[in-house]
């Protein structure tokens, strides 16, 4: 299928919820034709001066606010994971970029004991740092992506998250992650600020 594309200098967990502030002419008119339309748009990363091939269908669920100027601060909800197969520019009258796209499903396989020590690594990090433990179960849905965002990780390795095709791969990638990581002050400074950010309308800037 055919998706609009927003290449953002982020990665979108699915099923995640993200809020954005829209500010360009082109994203301006995507989000208000998407919106309108009740049609998703995709994500895709952008990172070391590329957009990812892999990328994640979002739905606008709520214009929260718009400027004078036509900005705006959308709420957004994450559904699933695309990959690209072919990428486009403006065509007839958009301003934004589209591509066909393709489902890139994953497989919930992840073993309870895998999980069950990843949890219990994510607290041992969170007693340390003297921050609120995370009270998920082993039956928590998307645990690996839930805790993605909360631990400091790179763009590049959260890009690596979603890539993984089984969630057993993703529980492994992010308990060697856990078990090399040192409490440094610097990587106290990224997970806490990681930890703080949810909530707020993030005014990203798009590649050109």
């Amino acid at each position: 299928m055919q998706l609009a594309l927003f290449p953002l200098r982020l990665v979108v967990f699915p099923f995640e919820k993200i809020n954005l502030h829209i500010f360009e002419e082109r994203y301006k008119q995507l989000i208000k034709e998407c919106s309108l339309e009740n049609k998703p748009f995709g994500i895709p990363s952008y990172i070391d001066g590329r957009v990812m091939p892999i990328g994640t269908q979002v739905l606008t669920a709520e214009i929260v606010k718009e400027y004078p100027g036509g900005e705006m601060d959308i709420k957004c909800e994450a559904q699933s994971l695309f990959e690209i197969k072919n990428y486009y520019g403006p065509v007839a009258d958009k301003l934004y970029d589209s591509g066909d796209v393709q489902p890139y499903p994953i497989e919930n396989d992840a073993q309870t004991d895998k999980l069950v020590m990843l949890i219990e690594l994510v607290n041992e990090l969170f007693r340390r740092l003297q921050v609120k433990e995370v009270s998920y179960d082993t039956d928590t849905e998307n645990l690996p992506f839930l805790l993605g965002h909360m631990l400091g990780l790179s763009l590049s390795q959260q890009y690596e998250l979603i890539r993984f095709r089984k969630d057993s791969a993703r529980v492994d990638f992010l308990i060697s992650y856990l078990k090399q990581l040192e409490p440094k002050k610097k990587i106290e400074e990224v997970i806490l600020r990681s930890i703080n950010v949810n909530g707020h309308f993030k005014n990203i800037i798009p590649p050109k």
